[in-house]
């Protein structure tokens, strides 16, 4: 877009024929000055501050004003229109601020709507930049948002690995006793309680022939869940770890 095109889209906004010659004038005087404000980058700024959005709104780049060495942008240009109208709204902002009505800072949506809200002139290719960035930024968002649930949904948790491992192991060491009990080369099982039966499964099933390491099969580990699994046991009223009963007692 050429500069007269530029100033064409903003010059429908502004009503009167001398309100146009003097907007005019103020562009190509900014122009001149190479302090015409850059709406692609300003829209892309996550935050402005007050000031910046004073001298935005009247289509002054806030970078060649606030750099140093200071140029005298401002008071070389008194008497055009924006330069005028900026004077104005930098005091109305640093009031805004001082009164707490308005943060020093924040998104660049929130400072145009704060513009509105007291009168002040925005610029139309600025307000729908900011739009467009805002937008694109909520779409991202959304996609992204919906990319991590898609993905939450097809990895397990690692408590659902947890839970998963663990039903794993449980059946195994259920398969391995009912092995144990019905192998018929097991005349006699060589454990008497629920140590010796601990000691057996580590011994046959870790130590030696299949190594099951990792299973949840060593002595400690299972003298822990031994622990647990006597008092449900207990709570349906089984001995968890029943004696020989002599023939006399029955």
């Amino acid at each position: 877009m050429s500069i007269d095109d530029y100033i064409e889209d903003e010059l429908a906004g502004i009503k009167g024929e001398k309100a146009m010659l003097e907007f005019e004038q103020s562009i190509r005087y900014l122009i001149d000055r190479k302090a015409l404000a850059d709406f692609d980058y300003w829209s892309k700024v996550p935050t402005w501050t007050g000031p910046e959005t004073a001298l935005l709104l009247n289509f002054i780049e806030p970078r060649e004003i606030f750099k140093e060495p200071a140029r005298d942008i401002l008071d070389a240009g008194k008497g055009l229109m924006l330069i005028d109208q900026s004077s104005e709204a930098l005091v109305i902002f640093d009031r805004a601020i001082a009164a707490g009505q308005i943060p020093g800072m924040s998104h660049p949506l929130s400072m145009l709507n704060y513009a509105m809200k007291v009168g002040l002139t925005k610029p139309t290719s600025l307000t729908e930049k900011v739009i467009a960035v805002h937008d694109r930024g909520l779409e991202i968002d959304a996609a992204v948002e919906k990319q991590l649930e898609t993905l939450k949904k097809s990895t397990p948790s690692v408590e659902e690995d947890l839970s998963l491992r663990k039903r794993e192991n449980l059946l195994l060491l259920i398969g391995i006793l009912k092995t144990a009990l019905i192998d018929p080369n097991n005349k006699t099982l060589p454990f008497v309680n629920q140590d010796t039966l601990g000691q057996w499964l580590e011994s046959n099933f870790v130590d030696s022939g299949p190594k099951l390491t990792g299973r949840g099969l060593k002595y400690g580990t299972l003298r822990h869940e031994f622990a647990k699994i006597n008092k449900l046991l207990e709570a349906v009223n089984i001995d968890p770890e029943p004696k020989l009963r002599s023939k006399e007692n029955g």
